[in-house]
């Protein structure tokens, strides 16, 4: 699957889960429009981020050395070569689970930290991806 192709799968994740929340199917939620748009591009990038286990990915290529770096450090030790554990059930829920957390604790500044670098790496992937 290519970078477009993945974009494309977190666009068509939020809209299967705007119709959830459309629907009242989890409760009573109200967003606006600024919060629809911004989950939606988030979700987009965001399914960029599982080929950062490729070196020729548009995530690994995103902030250059320092991407490279988590991509030779963590990621490919931890979940080896490519398609392999990023492209699991079990890597989404894990980085779904740390999301929550940082989310969940956004007032402590490692949070914080956390957070504003995940959506910066996704969300210039993203920008990337379509430059």
């Amino acid at each position: 699957m290519m970078g477009d192709t993945h974009a494309m799968t977190g666009t068509l994740a939020f809209g299967g889960a705007s119709l959830a929340l459309t629907f009242d199917l989890v409760g009573p939620v109200e967003l606006s429009v600024s919060d629809w748009i911004f989950f939606g591009v988030l979700t987009t990038a965001a399914a960029l981020f599982p080929d950062i286990d490729h070196h020729k990915a548009t995530v690994t290529k995103t902030f250059g050395g320092l991407t490279r770096l988590v991509r030779w450090v963590l990621i490919k030790p931890l979940f080896g070569k490519h398609r392999e554990g990023t492209h699991s059930i079990f890597f989404a829920g894990l980085v779904g689970f740390g999301a929550w957390l940082l989310v969940r604790h956004i007032d402590l500044l490692g949070c914080k930290i956390g957070f504003l670098v995940l959506l910066s790496i996704v969300s210039s992937a993203l920008i990337r991806l379509f430059h």
